[in-house]
């Protein structure tokens, strides 16, 4: 291509004004493009951290109704979480 052709191109005053847009606004803008595209990493990170809560959230609801209708879970998590023990026994803690 001839830098001449070019240069006439460029000198159109709706193609340097195109370019100028352009500029201002993937470089210069105050949402520009690395902007946006932090941004839209930040959103991906949030909603895997969402899909994950949800899949606590699921689990501890389960787990929330096993404790109030299952006896032998509740005396577990007593004995687990609690260190609670029958009168007759002994209980010993092996720590890791």
């Amino acid at each position: 291509m001839d830098w001449n052709k070019l240069w006439h191109i460029v000198k159109n005053k709706y193609v340097a004004a195109s370019l100028i847009f352009a500029v201002l606004i993937i470089f210069l803008d105050q949402n520009n493009l690395f902007v946006i595209s932090r941004l839209r990493r930040e959103v991906r990170h949030l909603r895997t951290e969402e899909k994950s809560a949800r899949r606590a959230i699921v689990a501890d609801s389960i787990h929330a109704v096993n404790l109030v209708t299952n006896l032998d879970t509740i005396e577990r998590f007593a004995r687990e979480e609690y260190l609670m023990k029958r009168p007759d026994e002994d209980v010993y803690i092996f720590n890791d």
